[in-house]
């Protein structure tokens, strides 16, 4: 976890790219459940 905190500091703008991916990932997921159900 300290790595994962050190590499935001320096590169945050990837952290924010990560997040953002991992955001619409979740998104989709519910949409195909929804749509799947």
């Amino acid at each position: 976890m300290k790595k994962f905190k050190e590499w935001v500091i320096r590169k945050p703008w990837a952290a924010l790219f990560y997040a953002c991916a991992i955001f619409w990932v979740a998104v989709a997921a519910v949409i195909a459940w929804a749509v799947l159900k």
